[in-house]
């Protein structure tokens, strides 16, 4: 935000303005989400080209993609639920 207004002359750069690096001019002059969307594209790269190293070692079978149900948290909603239905029904 600062970065865009000292583009556009409605505030005054500090002194040390012109002594930065030039990376550091251009983050200045960029907006908190562009900068933000430039690092996710870094790590989006970095991401592509780790897996990209890590699948030169394997050969063209597909991986194995499993699941599982969370039975743990199923049995925690429908066990009161079933008891509650049995004294309704009871009682």
């Amino acid at each position: 935000m600062r970065g865009l207004q000292w583009e556009q002359g409605k505030r005054n750069r500090p002194s040390g303005y012109g002594r930065l690096p030039g990376q550091a001019k251009e983050l200045v002059g960029m907006s908190q989400t562009e900068i933000m969307a430039r690092e996710l594209a870094k790590m989006e790269e970095a991401a592509k080209a780790g897996r990209d190293a890590s699948d030169a070692g394997h050969d063209d079978e597909a991986d194995v993609v499993t699941s599982m149900w969370a039975w743990p948290a199923i049995a925690a909603i429908l066990v009161p639920g079933v008891a509650f239905a049995i004294a309704m029904l009871v009682g």
